[in-house]
């Protein structure tokens, strides 16, 4: 089951909410660019496992050979951003 709370509190210890309007601010002005898109997996990977925060959303469970291949294409897109 899903547990919504713990998913925005687990959010709100990564995310720094000045960095966060920022980052609002750049995609409503279309400058959002590959660094911001790393910086952004960042803070999702600070936040554990894709696995695990989909757990945390109701109605989100998605099967294990699935998961597997969404978590390395995560991984994979995040070490392209970073070259």
């Amino acid at each position: 089951m899903g547990d919504i709370v713990s998913l925005v509190e687990k959010a709100q210890s990564v995310v720094d909410e000045s960095e966060a309007i920022r980052m609002q601010e750049k995609m409503a002005k279309n400058t959002f660019d590959l660094q911001d898109y790393l910086d952004q997996l960042n803070s999702m990977d600070k936040m554990g496992s894709l696995d695990q925060l989909l757990e945390m959303i109701p109605g989100a469970k998605v099967r294990s050979a699935k998961m597997t291949l969404i978590q390395r294409k995560f991984v994979e897109r995040k070490q392209l951003s970073s070259q």
